[in-house]
Parts: C-alpha cells; sequence; structure tokens
C-alpha cells in the first residue's frame, strides 16, 4: 500500500524509495565526518577522505552539503538537539527538586560525553576557531542551551515557592552552569582523558551548584532586601 500526504493523495512507492535513499546517503556522509573530525581534527580532513570513508563520490558530497564548514554546522546542529534531549529528559525525570535540577547536568556527562566522545570532541574541540559561520552557530547553540536551563530552573524554583532574589539570577545560574559543564568536558574528557574522575567530578559539581543557587533563592512573598511586605 502506498503512502498518503497530508493532502491525501498517494505517494508512490519509488518515490519514498528514493527519499530514504538520500536520507541515507546523507547519515553516511555525516557519520564520516563525525568520525574523521573527531579522530583526525576538523582542519586536517578533507572532503575527499570524507567521501572515501562513505563510499560515495566527492561530488555527491558538495550535492548535498556546500562544503566542509556546512558538514561542520550540519553535525554541530545534531549533537545540539541531542544535547538538549538529554538535558530535558533528565528534568522530565524529575521531581522538580533543586537537587534533581542540579543533577541533571550530571546526565550530560554520563549520557552524552562518555556515551559519545565523539561527537563532545566536535562540540568542545573541534568546532572553536573555524570561522565566523560556525563561530556564529556555536553562540546560537549555547544561548539555546542557556534559555532550555533557565527556563527549567525557573520552573523547579517557583515549584519550590522560592524565588530570586534578583531577576537576573535565573539567567546567572543557566549561564554558569553551561559554562561549567563545558569547561569540565573539555578540560577532563578532551585535554587530559581523565574518564575514570569524570563522573565523581561531576557529582561534586552538583554540590558547587546546588548551594551556589540556594544563597540567591528567598521564600515567595519576601522582600529582597530581607524585610516582609
Amino acid at each position: 500500500m502506498e503512502s498518503m500526504t497530508s493532502s491525501g493523495s498517494e505517494v508512490p512507492r519509488r518515490t519514498l524509495r528514493k527519499q530514504r535513499e538520500k536520507e541515507r546517503r546523507i547519515n553516511t556522509i555525516l557519520n564520516s565526518a563525525e568520525e574523521l573530525f573527531a579522530r583526525k581534527g576538523y582542519q586536517q580532513t578533507n572532503i575527499d577522505e570524507i567521501a572515501d570513508l562513505a563510499e560515495v563520490s566527492t561530488g555527491t558530497i558538495y550535492f548535498y552539503f556546500k562544503n566542509k564548514e556546512d558538514l561542520l554546522i550540519k553535525l554541530m546542529n545534531a549533537i545540539g538537539y541531542q544535547i538538549r534531549r538529554i538535558l530535558g529528559e533528565g528534568l522530565a525525570g524529575s521531581d522538580f527538586s533543586l537537587e534533581d535540577f542540579c543533577a541533571v547536568g550530571t546526565g550530560f556527562i554520563k549520557d552524552f560525553c562518555l556515551s559519545y566522545p565523539g561527537k563532545a570532541t566536535i562540540m568542545f574541540r573541534e568546532s572553536v576557531g573555524q570561522g565566523d559561520e560556525v563561530e556564529e552557530q556555536r553562540k546560537r547553540l549555547f544561548s539555546v542551551l542557556t534559555q532550555d536551563i533557565k527556563v527549567g530552573l525557573e520552573e523547579v524554583v517557583q515549584r519550590r515557592g522560592m524565588v530570586f532574589k534578583s531577576a537576573h539570577s535565573a539567567e546567572l545560574i543557566a549561564a554558569l552552569v553551561v559554562g561549567i559543564y563545558n569547561q569540565l568536558a573539555y578540560h577532563y574528557l578532551i585535554w587530559q582523558d581523565q574518564t575514570d574522575i569524570i563522573s565523581d567530578l561531576a557529582d561534586e559539581t552538583i554540590s558547587f551548584l546546588l548551594a551556589g543557587t540556594s544563597s540567591l533563592l528567598t521564600p515567595c512573598g519576601d522582600d529582597i532586601d530581607g524585610k516582609d511586605d
């Protein structure tokens, strides 16, 4: 039976097959680029090597992607989406306590960085200093992650019957969380390759974040200067 389009018309099987083949080819190219960028480095990898690993022609790569930079940006988009999904699932599976919120970052370390070291290498090492478009994409991704964390933190705080002492506190903490876990991954996984201690360090980070966040909170109804209304 042929599939239906949104308008109700049938889609020929050959069209569906071509679409699947196209998607497989694109994914094969991206997977090959990811492997080489992580193993050899972005600058040390050329399009011919990616084509050889993907078992396609160089022309095929240029048919789907503008250039090597475009490949890197597409990988960053996919990796960024995966990180957001992991963080979102971690928060959704919690009881929205402040402790659980601070522990969400541990999922980033264990479920992303340790499970997908190649992706972590691309996001935190190979995408740095690679041109204006790549840098702009990095800024967008980290801005979105910061906003996600800010929104999640505000919901946690509201559910706990608390408020921040400053209107800027939630965004400040979100920016610090992104920066801390970014540096944690880079310093201990990519630079020093200390996978044996990274989980313990992630747990210690929870205590640090919990203490800092708690110090910026006050019960609802309290004046931010410490005086009752």
